[in-house]
């Protein structure tokens, strides 16, 4: 018995789902990175809680400019494919 092979059927990149969550989570992390950079500036010199929310909105910040670059890659890569 020979089995016969169906049409490929080739994958779609959902890209608007994608695109929505990128844009979301970029959202939450700029408010996050906001929070920090504003705790970071009214927190005492030389405190534990000054290197805590330092590093946190280093964190935060750089995660956000990733989101960044995620989204501009979605937005012309869903531009080419038009």
């Amino acid at each position: 018995m020979v089995k016969k092979r169906g049409r490929r059927v080739s994958k779609k990149i959902v890209t608007t789902k994608k695109v929505g969550l990128v844009v979301k989570n970029l959202v939450v992390f700029a408010i996050l990175f906001a929070v920090s950079f504003i705790l970071f500036n009214a927190s005492t010199e030389g405190s534990l809680a000054k290197n805590l929310f330092f590093l946190l909105f280093f964190i935060f910040g750089a995660l956000a400019v990733a989101l960044v670059i995620v989204y501009l890659i979605l937005f012309f890569l869903k531009k080419m494919r038009a």
